[in-house]
């Protein structure tokens, strides 16, 4: 027997179980609960639940929000061990202090104590005569059982001594309507208001041979109790009304010392907690184990209570409430052994099996029991899975955004070969039919496989347009319809037929179809809806007729022929009739146990047992029918508050404000009640109880008499009235449940406003007498002074008629001179236009940009450019539109196909686009799947085909806000490196100012439309005339300032190449002399690509008069010698020796614009001299001047090539070998340099015979 005692006294030790995931919904402190520790929970007589805290005091609970009570309103203190609701409808409240009893008004204190009474839970028990029972725990560890009737408290330990002295109580249950069970040490009793008895049998069991606790008595009389095998081994025994007894076959991973509690719903479950691990329910001969591992969020369960409308809410230590409302929604995730919780595919096999392919590139399967993931050969590299098909011989087909594959039962294996599909071609859709089979190969086409043929449908070959198919349907007539980027095609007859967006669909991207009970075929559209074709037309059901969101990812018809379609805030459920009415659209969401809530493209599946399974970015949802149950229960509505300009009362306090009756008790609303006329701004709280959602609870209220009809539907639980008219008045309110099903009895409050003594009905008249006499006397002086101002102004109007005459010539005039000004207009225009196409010579993509004034042309030309340097699967240009906030791609493009036009709401910041647009940040990711949390909190999916990896974005700014986003994006990881990145920099700088100019532009041409209309007044074309003439301005000022971006961002990006490529060739010991050369090619290439740019920033300079100019005395020679020995390499490259003479001799010049003149005159005579020659360089004094020679070997120049030879853009290509890269500029800045240091300079040369450039400053 110690040991059957032993097992007795671990019925609080903590246990394990796994099974599958569960929906509890949970509410804790974030929802409103003031502590998470709820040791007890009560239903009143209203239907409102009562919690009692570990120490944040007693809580009514309204399905949604928490009223708490505290000892500031009347408890004995804030921790709560226990609460029971009695037939009496009073709440009775126990703590450590003592027990209370609330009637809705006051608290009684039946037991109070200024110290701490109890130690532990107080279990609360109530029999058919109106006896409450409690059994506590005292401070001294002992536990007694009080009773309390009519006023009195009986304690059976002290009223009975010889059976509770030397005996310890294990536990209480409730036995037939009159008595309870009390197990102790000593053996089993029954007690009543009569007194106690032995327990000598129960059923065929007898107590005193065989050692029983019951822990529960269910509605059928029968009694659950925990019993002992032959070798004392601990059972769970059911001992039925009839005396038979039944094993329970109890879960041997759970001993049964560790039950806590046990509980019996409306269906007949019975529910037993373990200790810290969850609870077992008995449903018939099912056991179910709901753990933390299968969804349950809490190792303890402290209680237990069923709501009216039968769902289960558990207390928690530490988890807070949670509400169990049925499996109608289960979830597999990786909690359930998936790898991962993006699921892209669903597949039942013949036998029953689930198959789930996840974004991990893996695919898991599910026999009923346990999830395992399919082995795949080391040589295939598998993408995501997107469907699977089960051939005749019993092996599968996957197709995958990585190939084609195959599935024998053992392992994954290539299969793209078999059927003529490229090895790693994106399959997005597989079908089989008949005979055949039936490929969607992304980007490609239809690819039809029959008895060995294969024939393929693609836009080059047939009439289906687009390659990029999402799905494929064969619906009941044969007829095959094809989900496209670009519309539906429907296959029959072997001939293609086109429903686009622009006469048929609602949106052109579609990504899945499915066929109705009556042969209706509906159609997930993103951005447009659920479209339905009924064999003549197409209609849509979009938000504006019961679906929650116009993105809608997938679709799929159940068993009975209804439509499902999954959306971005769970799944709706379009109810069919047999003739094709649609009576109802439910949605189903996180509150309905649909936690995935957002669902993936084309990811469902009907499987044999009729449930349905979704794909979404949380794991997989399953949908079971036979949990789906329609709460027919109307919800009671109560009146909770009543506010006086938006603020509670104190109704119990004396005020002059008001006057009441009396206090109604639970809700202390004021009856009876009077308010004054200043307080006539009233508001009105109110509830309808429906705990099975009580997120879907609809309200319609009125006020009597001041309205006549409902207020619209809606979720809001208040109503606010001000300025409210002194008289009597009744708020009515009435409620829905989750189901439509409405309450139109409601509620109802009635109150009174009383009027000031202005307001009575004989002050009024009296007022409105002398009103109306003042009135007469007002009309007959206004008649008298009409007559004379009637005279005044016929005068007024024959002097104003002949103004306007001389008006109208003046205007005439003004619009002539309007006109010639607008002529000039165009001039400067023309002008302006002129300057911006010297300044596309720069490079050819700012002459791409630069040379197309709308976005969409530049967006094109950018792509053009982009995409011969890098990876451009994706390229999209996406302009901020201010007056939607969003941001509108008005190009993309897609494996080089423009896409349709999409648009994202600047709200919606789990987007990349949106997030490098607001924080004006580039995005730069080469791993999408890994980096994306830098950025986002998720992933919002996008419809369907290949996903990127690899993306950069760039805001695009222009000098004052950002103005757009660009980007470009790579199905391959690690395809872009900081040099790309730096590049789109510099891209997105051009196309900035550029995409800035072609709107500023369109402003321009939009302003010039207006200066048509003639009857604009004066003023307001000369304020026009104005608004052009400064935007023409801002125009050209951002012309300059393309040249200084084009400049600047091309300059850094080619010194850092420049610096690379030298490092490189310098430790490059082992490349070949081909490689070399290459080298030095390119590195000879970048070095004159620079030389360009710095010349073409230095004429920028001077034409603006930006650069410095600092005298300073120095010796010539010496600095002349300097440059030499900075060109000795070019010169050794061609064994040309610089020969330099002459005397020392000082000046004053700036000493930086001499070193580029000598540099630019040397450089240029060893780059025309031919190889193996002289240049020589001659220093002297001539005439009290400084005289300098420059004398090269080359060809020389013609008379007319010297008159050009300082002029801009002027290009010499004299070498004899092969045409050197010149920009035209180097003598036109040596001159410009010459002039500004008051010297001269000229050429000297015949051709064939070299030339000598001759410079002369003064000598000082």
């Amino acid at each position: 027997m110690q040991k059957v005692f032993y097992y007795i006294l671990l019925l609080f030790v903590t246990t394990s179980a796994v099974a599958q995931h569960h929906f509890f919904k949970q509410y804790s402190l974030e929802e409103g609960l003031p502590q998470s520790e709820v040791n007890d929970i009560a239903e009143d007589e209203y239907g409102y639940l009562w919690l009692g805290t570990n120490g944040g005091g007693l809580c009514r609970f309204n399905g949604s929000d928490f009223e708490v009570l505290t000892k500031k309103n009347g408890l004995v203190e804030d921790l709560i061990m226990g609460l029971h609701s009695d037939n009496n409808f009073n709440l009775w409240i126990a703590s450590q202090k003592g027990i209370t009893k609330y009637n809705g008004k006051t608290f009684e204190y039946v037991i109070k104590s200024d110290t701490a009474l109890f130690q532990d839970r107080v279990e609360f028990l109530e029999t058919i005569d109106g006896s409450v029972w409690a059994l506590v725990r005292e401070v001294s560890g002992l536990r007694k059982i009080l009773r309390f009737k009519d006023n009195t408290i009986e304690d059976f330990h002290l009223e009975y001594p010889d059976y509770f002295s030397n005996n310890k109580i294990f536990f209480l249950c409730k036995g037939d309507p009159h008595s309870l069970f009390v197990s102790t040490r000593n053996g089993l009793f029954s007690i009543n208001a009569e007194g106690i008895n032995k327990v000598e049998k129960i059923g065929s069991v007898n107590t005193q041979k065989e050692t029983l606790i019951p822990v529960l008595q269910d509605k059928y009389r029968n009694v659950w109790a925990l019993g002992f095998d032959k070798n004392e081994n601990m059972l769970l025994k059911k001992i039925k009304f009839n005396g038979d007894v039944e094993i329970i076959n109890w879960p041997k991973t759970i001993p049964l010392q560790k039950i806590f509690r046990a509980f019996e719903d409306r269906q007949g479950n019975v529910w037993i907690s373990i200790a810290s691990s969850g609870v077992v329910r008995i449903k018939g001969g099912d056991i179910k184990v709901f753990n933390k591992q299968n969804g349950l969020k809490a190792t303890l369960i402290t209680s237990f209570c069923e709501d009216r409308e039968g769902n289960l809410w558990f207390g928690t230590s530490g988890s807070g409430l949670l509400k169990y409302g049925g499996d109608k929604f289960v979830a597999f995730n990786k909690e359930s052994g998936l790898s991962g919780d993006i699921i892209r595919m669903l597949f039942e096999d013949s036998q029953g099996n689930v198959y789930f392919g996840d974004d991990n590139n893996t695919i898991s399967k599910y026999d009923g029991k346990k999830i395992m993931q399919l082995k795949v050969s080391a040589k295939c590299q598998m993408g995501q899975a997107r469907r699977m098909v089960e051939l005749q011989d019993g092996n599968m087909l996957i197709a995958t955004t990585g190939g084609l594959f195959q599935y024998d039962g053992n392992i994954i294996s290539e299969a793209a070969n078999k059927y003529g599909i490229t090895c790693q071609a994106p399959v997005i859709d597989i079908v089989q039919h008949k005979n055949e089979l039936w490929f969607g190969v992304y980007g490609t086409g239809l690819l039809k496989v029959s008895n060995g043929q294969k024939k393929w449908y693609t836009p080059k070959n047939s009439d289906l347009k687009s390659g990029y198919i999402n799905h494929i349907l064969i619906d009941s007539k044969d007829r095959m319809w094809i989900s496209t980027t670009k519309g539906v095609f429907l296959f029959q007859d072997n001939a293609f037929q086109h429903y686009s967006d622009k006469d048929e669909l609602n949106a052109s991207w579609v990504l899945q179809s499915a066929e109705d009970k009556i042969g209706n075929i509906w159609f997930a559209t993103f951005t447009g809806g659920l479209n339905r074709y009924d064999g003549e037309g197409f209609s849509v059901f979009d938000t504006s007729n019961g679906i929650t969101s116009d993105n809608i990812y997938s679709v799929i018809a159940d068993e009975e022929g209804n439509i499902w379609a999954g959306t971005q805030n769970g799944v709706d459920k379009i109810t069919i009739t047999a003739d094709g009415n649609i009576p109802t659209i439910q949605n189903f969401d996180k509150n309905d146990g649909f936690i995935g809530i957002e669902n993936n493209g084309g990811c469902n599946l009907l499987d044999s047992k009729g449930h349905i399974w979704f794909g979404t970015i949380r794991g997989a949802m399953r949908y079971n029918p036979e949990e789906e149950k329609v709460n027919y229960l109307e919800p009671p509505v109560y009146i909770q508050k009543v506010l006086l300009n938006f603020k509670n009362q104190e109704w119990h306090q004396k005020s002059n404000e008001y006057k009441i009756d009396s206090l109604s008790p639970w809700f202390s609303m004021p009856e009876g009640l009077q308010l004054r006329h200043t307080n006539n701004h009233v508001g009105f709280v109110f509830d309808a109880l429906c705990y099975t959602a009580s997120e879907k609870t609809r309200y319609k209220w009125k006020l009597d008499p001041i309205e006549e009809e409902w207020s619209p539907q809606n979720s809001v639980n208040r109503a606010f009235y001000p300025s409210l008219s002194p008289g009597k008045y009744t708020f009515r309110v009435i409620a829905c449940n989750n189901n439509d099903v409405w309450n139109n009895e409601g509620a109802t409050f009635s109150f009174e406003i009383i009027p000031a003594w202005y307001q009575y009905n004989i002050v009024k008249l009296a007022g409105i007498l002398m009103l109306l006499c003042l009135v007469v006397i007002i009309v007959r002086q206004r008649i008298i002074k009409e007559k004379a101002i009637k005279q005044e102004l016929e005068a007024r109007i024959a002097i104003k008629k002949v103004e306007i005459r001389k008006q109208q010539s003046e205007i005439e005039k003004r619009n002539k001179e309007l006109k010639e000004q607008k002529s000039q207009l165009q001039l400067q225009a023309a002008s302006l236009q002129a300057s911006n196409n010297n300044l596309e010579r720069l490079t050819e993509i700012g002459q791409l940009i630069t040379a197309n004034l709308t976005v969409s042309k530049i967006a094109q030309l950018v792509y053009q450019s982009v995409s011969k340097v890098m990876s451009c699967d994706v390229y999209t240009v996406g302009i901020y539109n201010e007056e939607l906030k969003s941001i509108d791609f008005v190009y993309s493009s897609m494996h080089g196909e423009q896409q349709p036009f999409i648009r994202y709401q600047v709200d919606d910041k789990e987007r990349l686009a949106v997030y490098s647009f607001i924080h004006n940040k580039e995005v730069f990711l080469n791993n999408f799947s890994d980096d994306y949390k830098k950025y986002l909190s998720e992933i919002r999916p996008v419809p369907s085909g290949a996903e990127t990896e690899s993306v950069i974005y760039v805001p695009l700014r222009t000098a004052k806000k950002n103005i757009g986003v660009i980007s470009v994006q790579s199905l391959k990881k690690n395809a872009y490196t900081p040099y790309h990145l730096n590049f789109m920099q510099n891209i997105a700088n051009y196309a900035s100012v550029a995409i800035g100019n072609a709107l500023k532009f369109q402003k321009l041409v939009d302003q010039q439309k207006l200066l048509k209309n003639e009857h604009e007044s004066v003023l307001g074309e000369k304020n026009l005339l104005t608004t052009e003439k400064q935007l023409l301005e801002d125009a050209n000022y951002e012309k300059m300032q393309l040249l200084n971006l084009f400049a600047n961002g091309v300059q850094e990006p080619l010194s850092n190449s420049i610096c690379e490529l030298e490092g490189f060739l310098s430790a490059s010991k082992n490349c070949s002399t081909e490689q070399q050369v290459f080298l030095n090619n390119l590195l000879q290439s970048l070095q004159q690509q620079n030389d360009i740019v710095n010349k073409v920033l230095e004429v920028h300079h001077i034409e603006s008069g930006r650069y410095e100019f600092t005298p300073l005395k120095f010796e010539l020679k010496h600095v002349i010698n300097g440059v030499v020995e900075k060109l000795a390499n070019n010169a050794n490259e061609k064994n040309i020796e610089i020969v330099t003479s002459g005397k020392a001799l000082e000046t004053t010049l700036d000493k930086v614009l001499f070193v580029k003149i000598m540099d630019n005159l040397i450089s240029n005579a060893i780059k025309f001299s031919p190889k193996n020659k002289q240049v020589r360089v001659i220093l002297s004094e001539l005439n009290g001047m400084v005289h300098i020679e420059v004398h090269d070997q080359g060809p020389g120049l013609t008379n007319e090539e010297q008159s050009k030879v300082f002029k801009k853009y002027s290009k010499l290509n004299k070498s004899g070998e092969q045409e050197l890269a010149s920009s035209g500029l180097g003598l036109y800045i040596v001159k410009k340099y010459v002039d500004k240091m008051n010297g001269t300079i000229k050429c000297e040369s015949i051709a064939g015979f070299g030339a000598s450039f001759v410079l002369e400053f003064p000598l000082k």
